[in-house]
């Protein structure tokens, strides 16, 4: 054990973080495995190259029946945390905006989920406000009966063609006044 004479304890404390908590940038991913291999630029391997760990798992929210998926990027900042046997065995714990890198949008109560594409999926808890913005197309896959419900008006607007398809009946049902505006308009039974 270290005498206390050569080693102030806050640098003993200071070395063993240093082992367990790393900074590095991500040098491979394993999707199927969720796992990922990480550079650290300040530590150099016997042939001068960054350091790489073995495959560390990436931490997510959930695993089990509910499941959460989430891979880092090549290159992307990540925090570590490793077991004292050294970086054979470690966790990507997250990842960490850097100065260059900042939120695209950030305030206070708003959540979002931003992709490389466009696409954007944000709730906005101070207007209580939901946005889904898809930069291609959405599928949406219902097995049971679906609903839509609003308290105020629903406007759907359309660059294309609009098509309902019903094995069984369509029924629409009005409290006032149906109003049908076209250019054309067929009717077929």
């Amino acid at each position: 054990m270290w005498g206390t004479d050569m080693y102030d304890i806050s640098e003993i404390i200071s070395m063993v973080i240093s082992r367990l908590l790393r900074i590095g940038q991500v040098s491979s991913v394993d999707p199927g495995k969720c796992r990922a291999r990480v550079a650290f630029d300040d530590l150099k391997d016997g042939a001068g190259n960054p350091l790489v760990t073995a495959d560390v798992q990436i931490l997510q929210q959930r695993s089990v029946n509910a499941q959460n998926f989430n891979m880092p990027e090549i290159g992307e900042h990540v925090l570590c945390l490793f077991l004292a046997n050294g970086f054979e065995e470690g966790f990507i714990i997250g990842t960490q905006y850097t100065d260059g890198n900042l939120p695209s949008h950030g305030n206070q109560g708003l959540y979002y989920t931003e992709y490389a594409d466009g696409a954007l999926v944000e709730y906005d808890l101070n207007q209580s406000l939901m946005k889904v913005n898809a930069a291609k197309d959405i599928e949406v896959k219902v097995a049971g009966d679906s609903t839509v419900e609003s308290e105020k008006d629903i406007t759907v607007k359309v660059e294309g063609d609009i098509k309902i398809e019903a094995a069984g009946d369509i029924s629409i049902e009005a409290g006032g006044k149906i109003t049908i505006k076209a250019s054309e308009f067929n009717l077929n039974g």
